[in-house]
């Protein structure tokens, strides 16, 4: 049984501390969203200011951001997550926004990070946030570039551990002014409703249930994401977790999934071109940080091809089916991982060979 999550955190652990550049504050956060809470306050940015997201992302995220007062508007990506920066600048003269969310989905790095030009047309207030929740960050990597760039993370995305990691300028502005809340009510809640699922998770893979990993994600994960980030101001985080993060063996990490993606190009390339298949464009430098390995769908709905990956065990969903960007496309993420084997590569990519062969008629969906 092929599972999307990694399910037991040993084999991240390394002999060596990793440290945090000493320009650079660390803060660690119950979740992504409770970080984001704490940073639109502390910067004083007002309610009803517009925020730039990509329209490849989470929309419990942006409904979190609506019912925070704050107007989303979703800049379009292509095929491979990016955007050409002349077009993203007629966007940025076009609407003002006071906040730009970059996303490096599936760890692939926005392009808009290799150059940061287009900040001149920003206001010296706006505030660039990159969304790194796809991405195992070394700390001792981390490049910040002004007091008013920040990089956000979500360690339960890409590892076992959980919360979420904010990383900034120390002489940006300090978070004494800040109304995050310590422990409360909504921490409790979400973290039993979270180890609920990661000991489900673990259940399911040790008695090889089907049902009960489609209940780990499809209710008690479904569950803890609906309540997530609903907290009107941030929450700090609590437990080991910042202690055990700088201890993980992050040149092994990006070692292994070096070789998956490489197995996986090669075990999968026969799908294309396809009717039902696209592929994403992959940097080599990237490989070692990709969360999954992307595999665009031309399938709408997806739903039947889900259940027969489900049926031969491989449990992978598609990715934001509801945001923007998957409105006519969608993307599968196959899983990476110390829990993914050569076999496990070898045997998706039959399946989804298997797919193509056996509904190549035109009432596939």
């Amino acid at each position: 049984m092929i599972q999307h999550y990694q399910p037991f955190l040993l084999p991240f652990l390394g002999k060596k501390k990793h440290i945090i550049p000493p320009s650079i504050r660390q803060t660690y956060y119950h979740s992504f969203e409770d970080g984001l809470w704490d940073i639109l306050s502390h910067r004083n940015i007002p309610k009803h200011a517009t925020i730039f997201i990509p329209s490849f992302y989470c929309m419990d995220v942006v409904k979190n951001i609506k019912e925070h007062g704050y107007t989303p508007y979703f800049y379009p990506l292509d095929n491979n997550f990016q955007i050409k920066e002349f077009f993203f600048i007629t966007l940025l003269k076009r609407y003002r926004p006071q906040v730009v969310i970059l996303f490096h989905a599936i760890g692939i790095t926005s392009q808009l990070t290799k150059k940061y030009h287009w900040k001149r047309y920003l206001s010296h207030k706006s505030i660039v946030i990159e969304d790194s929740v796809h991405r195992l960050i070394n700390p001792e990597t981390i490049v910040i570039h002004d007091k008013n760039h920040i990089i956000l993370n979500s360690l339960r995305k890409v590892s076992p551990l959980g919360g979420s990691m904010v990383y900034e300028k120390i002489s940006s502005e300090d978070h004494t002014s800040s109304t995050r809340i310590s422990f409360s009510s909504y921490m409790l809640k979400t973290s039993i409703v979270y180890f609920l699922f990661r000991v489900t998770l673990l259940l399911s893979e040790h008695l090889q249930s089907a049902k009960m990993t489609t209940i780990a994600h499809e209710k008690i994960l479904a569950l803890h994401d609906d309540i997530i980030g609903d907290s009107p101001t941030g929450h700090i985080g609590k437990g080991l977790t910042p202690r055990l993060y700088p201890w993980f063996n992050f040149s092994n990490i990006e070692s292994l999934k070096t070789q998956q993606i490489v197995r996986y190009k090669s075990a999968i390339q026969s799908l294309f071109p396809s009717r039902y298949f696209f592929p994403i464009k992959l940097y080599l430098q990237d490989y070692g940080k990709l969360h999954a390995y992307p595999m665009g769908i031309n399938i709408k709905p997806s739903t039947k091809l889900i259940s027969y990956l489900h049926v031969n065990k491989i449990f992978v969903w598609e990715k934001y089916k509801d945001c923007p960007w998957s409105k006519n496309k969608g993307v599968i993420f196959l899983p990476l991982g110390f829990h993914i084997k050569t076999r496990d590569i070898i045997h998706i990519s039959n399946i989804l060979n298997t797919w193509c062969t056996m509904y190549s008629s035109e009432n596939i969906v």
